[in-house]
């Protein structure tokens, strides 16, 4: 239903102000880690429009114990694309892709409120719910590739 590939950060930044900081500025949805080596941002298009998007790079959790990690950082859906499979699609491009680098898991620190969602995807909880500011609540969440 939706086609994913590889985008630049710049096509995925406004979405990711829109739904995920939109009580801070746009240049404050950049993330430090968008400039590392081995990132990738991936999107879903519905006719040719950008309507979910995720973030990718290398970066281990060592209380997960696995070796090879990966995190997912500024995952989002438009609002009016929800619940269609958009991001279980990213997310499973993203495992495919993350298979051919040897990669064991997956990790991100996800929303409380969202915390379905992502079981949903297969991920687990890990540890105990922390705060974020100035965004929220988060978990530890995994996924075993």
């Amino acid at each position: 239903m939706f086609l994913v590939k590889e985008v630049n950060l710049n096509e995925i930044i406004d979405i990711r102000h829109k739904i995920l900081r939109p009580n801070q500025t746009r240049d404050e949805c950049f993330y430090e880690t968008d400039k590392s080596e081995e990132v990738f941002h991936l999107g879903a298009f519905a006719n040719e429009k950008l309507v979910s998007i995720a973030s990718f790079h290398r970066e281990n959790n060592k209380d997960l114990g696995f070796e090879n990690q990966f995190r997912l950082r500024g995952m989002a859906t438009l609002e009016n694309y929800r619940k269609q499979g958009a991001g279980r699609e990213i997310i499973e491009y993203a495992i495919k892709q993350l298979k051919t680098k040897g990669i064991e898991c997956l990790w991100c620190n996800g929303r409380t409120s969202v915390i379905d969602y992502y079981e949903k995807l297969g991920f687990e909880i890990f540890g105990e719910e922390f705060d974020y500011p100035p965004i929220g609540m988060h978990i530890v969440l995994y996924r075993k590739i």
